[in-house]
């Protein structure tokens, strides 16, 4: 699954401190196209795919806080 995203780095960080391993897109983008994280479903189940999409929407999520407080 592609999934783009503004940071990969601080993405995939974010979700090995969930659990999850993912991969940075950049190794595999092409040209200019836009940050991406790479997640391999293929030996998911459907409770860890369940919880995978629930992770990953957390960190995608908006949090609202700005570095000023």
């Amino acid at each position: 699954m592609w999934v783009p995203v503004q940071d990969e780095a601080q993405v995939v960080a974010a979700m090995l401190q969930l659990g999850w391993v993912l991969a940075p897109g950049a190794p595999h983008r092409l040209g200019a196209s836009a940050p991406a994280i790479r997640v391999t479903t293929a030996t998911l189940t459907a409770a860890e795919a369940g919880r995978v999409a629930v992770d990953l929407a957390a960190v995608l999520a908006p949090s609202g806080v700005s570095r000023s407080g």
